[in-house]
């Protein structure tokens, strides 16, 4: 499990840098298949954000985590630093923590792209996993930020949220998860047609995406064509 990532940068508006840091990290991560990875979004429903947060052994305790990737990120003039341990949860004890990653405040997701490859690299290292060439896209910062507070507001205000996600798809448009936030918005509003249009265009996109959504993406395609079996298969997997 990737707990986000502690800001001490001293800048607020950088908060959501560490959730982004550790979503993309947990993506790679789902990439190997000879382990189990917990889902970001399943992080986020024990990780609160207006409440109190849990120590990152709390949420590693909660989601059954053997290994617990934790971190923060720090600032030097222009440059911002991310740094990572990866630990033995059940025993809170270090198994390794990499070098620093440098990168710059301009393009932070550049430095989380080398931060993602260095711990699946120290992954590999440590542990007999094959890793392969992860695929999965990262954003940028701004447009994971309105991709990451539609999410926030989803279940109180569908229209509100399906407009920061096409803020997020305009900003970014190889951003592919945002339109499936999208078509599940009208989706649960009952507007099917809508809905199937953009989960067609998606389904073409579907390598971009991580094997969560795929099997989301793949659940709402099979429900709304009257396939429930098929669908509740899907969302087993998921």
């Amino acid at each position: 499990v990737v707990v986000p990532f502690e800001n001490k940068t001293g800048d607020e508006s950088l908060d959501m840098l560490g959730q982004m840091a550790a979503e993309m990290i947990t993506q790679g991560m789902s990439q190997i298949s000879e382990i189990e990875t917990v889902p970001f979004i399943s992080v986020m429903d024990s990780y609160p954000q207006k409440k109190g947060k849990p120590s990152a052994f709390m949420v590693a305790a909660q989601d059954n985590a053997g290994i617990l990737i934790a971190g923060s990120y720090y600032l030097q003039g222009e440059d911002l630093f991310f740094r990572a341990s990866i630990i033995d949860a059940e025993h809170e004890k270090l198994i390794e923590t990499p070098s620093p990653v440098k990168g710059s405040l301009k393009t932070p997701e550049e430095a989380i792209e080398r931060l993602r490859s260095q711990i699946l690299g120290a992954l590999a290292f440590n542990f007999p996993y094959d890793v392969q060439a992860v695929q999965t896209y990262i954003p940028s910062f701004e447009a994971y930020k309105e991709y990451q507070t539609g999410r926030e507001i989803f279940n109180s205000d569908f229209d509100k949220a399906r407009s920061h996600f096409q803020k997020s798809v305009e900003i970014d448009s190889a951003f592919t998860i945002p339109l499936l936030w999208i078509a599940v918005s009208y989706n649960n509003q009952g507007q099917r047609v809508r809905a199937d249009s953009i989960f067609d265009l998606i389904n073409e996109r579907r390598e971009a995406l991580p094997l969560f959504d795929r099997f989301l993406l793949d659940y709402f395609i099979a429900f709304n064509s009257g396939n429930r079996v098929k669908a509740m298969q899907f969302l087993k997997k998921a």
